[in-house]
């Protein structure tokens, strides 16, 4: 996992598995902010790239794991699977976060947010519960 760190560090955006082995992209900050960005159902955190980059042209960084949609073990709905996103993701990221949620990625953001660090707020666009 150390070279993945060092390589995120030198790419503005990079996809890369974690130890909960989910994907994760990432665009670094150079505010300090970041932004949460959990897609919605049979979506990847790819398909949030339009927002990372206008978040990234602002000089806020987002991080965009790849939540399961049709697998039990890697889903939305599997509170232990997004304890292990939370923690993959307080593991890359440190500074004050922004939690934006996109339909059952809401319920991921209502999920995470008690579980990472520094969360600042939380957006919900068209979430489900």
């Amino acid at each position: 996992m150390e070279g993945n760190l060092v390589a995120a560090a030198l790419l503005p955006s990079l996809h890369f598995p974690l130890t909960s082995i989910m994907g994760l992209h990432r665009s670094d900050a150079s505010h300090g902010l970041w932004a949460v960005l959990l897609h919605g159902f049979a979506r990847k955190g790819a398909h949030l790239a339009p927002l990372a980059e206008a978040l990234h042209a602002a000089g806020i960084g987002s991080i965009r794991p790849d939540l399961g949609s049709f697998n039990w073990f890697r889903s939305v709905n599997n509170a232990t699977y997004l304890d292990r996103v939370a923690q993959d993701i307080n593991a890359v990221v440190s500074g004050p976060r922004v939690l934006i949620g996109h339909s059952a990625g809401g319920a991921a953001a209502a999920h995470l947010a008690s579980r990472l660090n520094d969360v600042k707020g939380i957006v919900f666009v068209d979430a489900n519960e």
